[in-house]
């Protein structure tokens, strides 16, 4: 018995997206207190910073996994391989994701599937791996990261609300399948969050999530790993931070009319807003006046902004978040302009 129960508390810890934002956060909670840590995330370099870190907080061992979660294939062969090595985790939090955010009407297919392939299908390829040996350990924790924008579509994030809501789907259907034979299930639905790739989100959102979503302050990621582990360890199955997030998922239940009214009103208030604004440009532009806007680079954001927002990302977000080429030269230009 105290084998076994040794066993258990020994188990490590594995955090997907784990080289940055909520991820590198839960990870170094857990690394304070000494937890075993099995550490994934695709790019190898940012993985080896965030473990040479963590070694300075932690007493635990740490182990990294250079691995893409959209391949179901490597993800199966790499964490197969990373349990028989250091055993079942008892807590699987899956962090990793992108956020790639336009018009749908305007976004390239790959933009848009790169959200439902990792957000989505990266999450249901670690719980395929691992879900069959915790249950086979006779317990283990699953914590799925979703999003408000997994219970709120959201203007402009039509792929990755589709993910985060499939997220939510999934995660709830699983939960009624893992709770008989042991294993928790959890799903987190953060706000806006600072993270290093919430800057080049928000400046890719259409004017019309600004209007929706931009009065709401985005909330620190130290301070959203804390409530994630707090939820964690009361086994709640909704995690959902902040007060606002809380408010909106009660009245998206009780009263989906409402809420529908409510971000239609802000949409249409953004789009009369920025037509009047594109109606003063082109008439200074007409009376050969000076624009207010003082370089052509804002002058190419304010357009793409209104025209074709997704295409705004620079060259190493949008490629490392699932962007093409055509976007990635269209915000070159903007930068050089």
């Amino acid at each position: 018995m105290f084998l076994g129960y040794l066993a258990k508390m020994t188990r490590p810890i594995l955090i997907t997206g784990a080289s940055s934002g909520i991820g590198l956060e839960l990870a170094r909670r857990y690394a304070r207190v000494g937890k075993p840590l099995v550490l994934v995330a695709r790019n190898r370099e940012r993985l080896t910073r965030a473990t040479d870190e963590l070694a300075g907080l932690s007493s635990g061992p740490i182990v990294t996994v250079s691995l893409d979660v959209a391949d179901g294939v490597a993800v199966n062969k790499s964490l197969t391989q990373a349990v028989q090595s250091h055993g079942v985790p008892e807590l699987v939090i899956n962090a990793a994701g992108v956020v790639n955010v336009g018009r749908f009407l305007e976004m390239d297919t790959d933009y848009f599937d790169a959200n439902l392939r990792i957000d989505f299908e990266g999450t249901v390829n670690v719980c395929r791996a691992l879900a069959p040996l915790m249950v086979a350990a006779g317990s283990g924790h699953i914590v799925n990261i979703a999003s408000v924008a997994g219970y709120l579509g959201i203007y402009g994030y039509t792929g990755y609300s589709a993910a985060k809501f499939a997220v939510m789907g999934f995660s709830e259907a699983l939960r009624f399948e893992m709770k008989p034979l042991g294993v928790t299930v959890s799903v987190v639905c953060p706000p806006d969050t600072k993270t290093p790739g919430f800057a080049a989100e928000q400046a890719a959102r259409p004017v019309e999530t600004e209007a929706i979503a931009g009065s709401i302050a985005p909330v620190d990621a130290d301070l959203v790993a804390e409530k994630i582990v707090k939820g964690i360890n009361a086994k709640r199955f909704y995690i959902i931070i902040g007060t606002t997030s809380k408010f909106y998922f009660r009245l998206k239940g009780l009263l989906p009319e409402v809420f529908l009214a409510i971000v239609d009103s802000d949409v249409r208030k953004a789009q009369k807003g920025s037509a009047q604004k594109s109606a003063v440009q082109k008439s200074n532009a007409q009376l050969g006046r000076k624009s207010s806007v003082s370089s052509g680079h804002l002058r190419d954001l304010f357009s793409h902004d209104i025209y074709s927002p997704s295409v705004c990302l620079p060259e190493h977000i949008a490629l490392n978040r699932g962007g093409s080429t055509r976007h990635s030269d269209c915000a070159l230009r903007c930068q050089e302009g």
